[in-house]
């Protein structure tokens, strides 16, 4: 194994060639030609939010955003059932190739699952993207604080849940029981099933136990951020943020 392990090393220029001609054939003739890396996974999330957040939607708060937990489980087995299937009709589809003089064949397969993998990690990044956390940290000087953040997970429920935190971060001056409900109109909610949700606390325990996850991370105001584990406390100005993320892109490859 090691040995033809070897021998596929010896054909990586090859290997290269052929991958980069493969991602080229693929997306020839097209529109958006290689953009179709990107669109096509952020359509497919974009689509699986809308079914489960408004067709079907999702009542399990720990399984909130479902549509993310669905997508990061379809993004690697896409990878495989689609590598699996190019790699087994690679040898016919490839019959040219093969008849050439000392073509190695056994490099048609690792070139279908390479130029599938490179779908994969595009994908990845809008994945990666959508996985930003928000999570709450009501502080106790503001006493309508708790109640908009309950609110929001409210929001969230209907899909909503930005569009409602632009609505209040807009105006933090109408932040009481009436100004909340007020904001939810206005963006659109089903008020039926959003004062539902607000009268009964629903999402009272998720905000508790953001409250205490924060202050087990040495939370102790906002907005405090985190980045591989590292806090940035406070309006940070972007080089603040790049300075981290350098940093830590440097660790990584030490």
């Amino acid at each position: 194994m090691l040995h033809n392990l070897a021998r596929l090393f010896r054909y990586r220029g090859l290997i290269q060639s052929l991958v980069a001609r493969e991602l080229k054939a693929r997306y020839r003739g097209s529109v958006f030609g290689f953009l179709w890396s990107f669109i096509n996974p952020l359509l497919l999330l974009l689509i699986y939010t809308f079914v489960f957040t408004t067709v079907i939607p999702n009542e399990e708060p720990r399984t909130k955003p479902y549509a993310l937990f669905m997508f990061s489980g379809i993004l690697p087995w896409t990878w495989f059932a689609t590598s699996l299937s190019d790699a087994a009709g690679s040898l016919l589809a490839g019959g040219n190739l093969i008849k050439k003089v000392l073509f190695p064949a056994e490099v048609l397969p690792i070139v279908s699952v390479l130029a599938n993998m490179v779908h994969f990690f595009f994908g990845l990044t809008i994945l990666v993207f959508f996985l930003l956390v928000y999570r709450h940290y009501p502080l106790p000087s503001h006493p309508n604080a708790r109640p908009a953040a309950e609110a929001s997970e409210c929001a969230a429920e209907q899909g909503k849940f930005w569009q409602y935190y632009e609505k209040l971060f807009a105006d933090q001056t109408r932040l009481s029981d009436e100004g909340l409900r007020q904001s939810a109109g206005a963006v659109g909610m089903d008020m039926t099933r959003f004062n539902a949700c607000v009268d009964t606390h629903k999402y009272k325990d998720r905000v508790e136990t953001d409250i205490r996850e924060g202050n087990d991370a040495g939370v102790s105001g906002t907005p405090a951020f985190f980045i591989n584990g590292r806090m940035l406390t406070g309006a940070q100005p972007f080089d603040a943020f790049k300075r981290v993320i350098d940093e830590e892109l440097e660790l990584k490859k030490k």
